[in-house]
């Protein structure tokens, strides 16, 4: 009997020592090992385009509630252009006001920026992150910032009213003179002109040409030498202090009134930035608003574009319900809004309005309400100051 438990006994331990063995061996010989990639945003914001799978907790992002963003097998290599792009509107965006990422080593395993540095566009190996030989191991990446240049940049928009007050019933005393004073005592680097013509612009041809040059006249007196106009539906023109380059137009959808919006790539202290300017209609039936159709073509314009933008306007009935339900999923920042007027909904007035896509590029500093209303024009004139980042 005593043999009997004696060899129960030895046989369970060598069972248990077996299957240690067997689980040591499976563990560290047979199973592959990972390497398991954190992302943390370094004092930085995870901004729009939102995505419900990735949020930020603690500085570290999250994808799908994990904090484990790739998961790659010790001896591959990491898949596609390798690290998450910290300015990719498919999976992750950042900013942080004053701050850069560092041009192609925008990680960094130490969040002073001392550790070693990776590049988002460079396919790794994934043990240059670490060991992953014999166990699993983490490493967690933080954004490697670095403080910005910042150079200051005024952006106004200003609705002309045709120098007469547009269609209001009052009057309003805006001539050419007056309008280069006020800009003089108002300056700024780049403006989105709406109405921007005169009364009698469409007779003609050679009235036309007049009431441009009166524009860019005004335009070469404070120093915006650069200017586009496009004179479909209701003219809006373009000036600037800085070259305007690719100038295009194009036509939104028929609806009542037909409209336009222009596009100017400048190039702002050597970052390039896409500067669009519009005139939204006015008109809205029972089932119709145009100045919502109008803005759908907008938007789908604009998500072609992968420059740092700008869009000025006067956008007539679009509230800061349409902001939010339209430009604010991409991105956009209200750079300055009519802040002396109310909309048709009593909220804040957004029917003239500077918004800003920055990708990182451009911070907002301030917005600025100037009253215009039933002095020189039916509208307020807007600015903001921002900066671009370099």
């Amino acid at each position: 009997m005593k043999k009997k438990l004696l060899f129960i006994c030895f046989s369970l331990v060598l069972i248990v020592t077996i299957s240690f063995i067997w689980y040591f061996y499976k563990s560290t010989i047979l199973e592959p090992k990972y390497v398991f990639i954190r992302y943390h945003v370094n004092q930085g914001v995870l901004t729009t385009p939102y995505r419900d799978n990735i949020s930020v907790l603690d500085g570290h992002v999250y994808l799908n509630d994990s904090i484990d963003i790739q998961k790659i097998r010790g001896s591959d290599s990491l898949p596609l252009s390798g690290l998450i792009n910290y300015n990719n509107e498919k999976f992750l965006h950042l900013e942080r006001v004053g701050y850069t990422i560092r041009k192609n080593q925008e990680w960094n395993t130490k969040a002073d920026g001392s550790g070693k540095s990776f590049s988002q566009n460079k396919v790794y190996q994934v043990s240059d992150f670490c060991n992953a030989s014999k166990k699993n191991c983490v490493v967690t990446l933080y954004a490697n910032w670095k403080k910005a240049k910042l150079t200051k940049f005024q952006v106004a928009t200003f609705n002309m009213g045709f120098f007469h007050c547009g269609s209001s019933s009052f009057q309003c005393e805006l001539t050419p003179e007056k309008f280069t004073e006020f800009i003089k005592s108002h300056p700024v680097d780049i403006i989105g002109l709406q109405e921007a013509r005169t009364k009698d612009y469409y007779q003609s041809s050679s009235k036309r040409n007049r009431s441009n040059e009166i524009i860019r006249q005004i335009g070469k007196e404070v120093g915006l030498r650069h200017h586009y106009f496009t004179s479909p539906f209701n003219v809006n023109a373009i000036l600037s202090k800085y070259p305007l380059y690719s100038t295009t137009s194009t036509i939104l959808s028929s609806c009542g009134e037909r409209r336009a919006i222009q596009k100017a790539i400048l190039s702002i202290h050597g970052e390039k930035v896409s500067y669009y300017n519009t005139h939204l209609s006015y008109n809205r039936g029972e089932d119709i608003d145009c100045a919502e159709v109008h803005l759908k073509d907008i938007i789908d314009l604009l998500q072609k574009d992968s420059n740092p933008i700008i869009l000025t306007g006067d956008f007539n009935r679009i509230s800061a319900d349409y902001y939010q339900k339209f430009l604010l999923p991409l991105g956009f920042k209200v750079a300055a809004h009519d802040m002396k007027r109310h909309g048709i909904d009593g909220k804040e007035s957004y029917m003239d309005a500077i918004y800003v896509l920055p990708r990182g590029r451009i911070d907002i500093a301030s917005e600025k309400t100037i009253l215009t209303y039933g002095i020189y024009s039916d509208h307020n004139f807007i600015s903001s100051t921002l900066y671009i980042k370099s």
